[in-house]
């Protein structure tokens, strides 16, 4: 893992996306976003990242679903979930060694700075 901070970003609502994207581009991560589970996947394709933050609840691919496709492209990232709710599909997702964890919404920016900081420190 190269610790260079790159995260893609993956919420279905554009608010959370904007929000997540300012909140971490100000923390001196560099972002890239996609709105959909197959839109990330397209991306993933263009740079080498060391996180993904996904939502779970997405129209189409799920957040799961999502990490298990990411992590073929991407095998050296860590995935981060956030959900409002953890269904029995994301506690089993959490199993994987490559997903440092999951965020109940609503987090603070706190919250999601420490499960990054766990995952630079692994580097």
């Amino acid at each position: 893992m190269t610790c260079s901070k790159w995260v893609l970003l993956v919420d279905d609502e554009p608010m959370i996306l904007s929000l997540l994207s300012r909140t971490l581009t100000d923390a001196g991560y560099l972002i890239k976003t996609a709105e959909s589970g197959e839109q990330a996947l397209e991306i993933a394709g263009t740079c080498e990242f060391d996180f993904m933050i996904t939502d779970c609840l997405m129209r189409g691919m799920s957040g799961p679903e999502l990490a298990e496709a990411f992590l073929k492209i991407q095998p050296q990232a860590r995935v981060i979930f956030i959900t409002g709710h953890l269904s029995p599909d994301i506690a089993a997702a959490l199993e994987r060694k490559e997903v440092l964890g999951w965020l109940q919404k609503p987090f603070t920016p706190d919250e999601l700075q420490e499960i990054l900081d766990r995952g630079q420190r692994e580097c």
